[in-house]
């Protein structure tokens, strides 16, 4: 059985703790860019918040289930501005379109994020290589994308990243040979998801989760984004 090559490079770009795990949330995690956390704080929880393409890949056995990718991304946004929107007082921006350079560079971004989010992530746990990064939660993605705060008018961007494994006879034994091959995959008939607010002006990370669940994308990013800090009464 020959096991599809995207897949493998996608899923293994998902973070070593997410792979089995029951509860929502990582060791450590959401975590916060050391600014937040100072007393006083330097950097503004944003309210204002432009939404970045999700990056979602759902598979039946080896295969992409395109239309399933299609339903869930209308899903995502809809609870994102039904659901976590109002939920967090959160006013969710929709990227306007850009030109084929423009989009370029936004697409290069979310590749970034997915690659920093993972490492910050990886370093999070309890046994980190990296204590000070733990201690001082410093990730970025460069200011490559600040001329979208001019464009839509939002202080941060959320990236979101998912991927779901629906559970098919052959996906059991496809699951046993990667695991034999050292390779990480997300759990059939589960969904994982890595959420992060990046400020447009300096490209830092300010906030950062994951979370796994049953199939539904939608329903795993509510979860990772439950313990976005709420606004403070009377404010947005």
């Amino acid at each position: 059985m020959r096991c599809d090559v995207r897949r493998v490079v996608e899923a293994s770009l998902l973070p070593l703790a997410m792979l089995g795990a029951s509860a929502v949330s990582a060791q450590q995690c959401p975590c916060t860019y050391f600014g937040v956390s100072a007393n006083p704080p330097t950097v503004a929880i944003p309210r204002k918040i432009l939404l970045i393409p999700s990056d979602v890949a759902i598979y039946r056995g080896t295969e992409r289930a395109e239309a399933l990718i299609k339903g869930e991304k209308t899903s995502i946004e809809e609870e994102l501005r039904d659901g976590i929107g109002k939920e967090k007082r959160i006013e969710f921006v929709a990227l306007t379109p850009l030109s084929p350079e423009a989009q370029a560079q936004v697409d290069e971004h979310v590749a970034l994020f997915e690659q920093v989010a993972n490492a910050a992530l990886r370093n999070s746990q309890g046994s980190a290589a990296w204590p000070q990064k733990v201690a001082r939660f410093d990730y970025g993605i460069g200011d490559g994308l600040r001329f979208l705060k001019q464009v839509t008018g939002a202080d941060a961007a959320l990236f979101v990243v998912g991927r779901s494994s629906i559970a098919t006879a052959s996906s059991y034994a496809l699951g046993a040979i990667a695991l034999l091959a050292g390779v990480i995959m997300v759990p059939s008939g589960r969904a994982a998801a890595v959420v992060g607010v990046v400020d447009l002006d300096t490209g830092n990370v300010i906030w950062l989760n994951q979370a796994i669940g049953p199939n539904s994308i939608s329903n795993t990013i509510r979860a990772a984004l439950r313990p976005y800090p709420d606004a403070p009464a009377g404010k947005k």
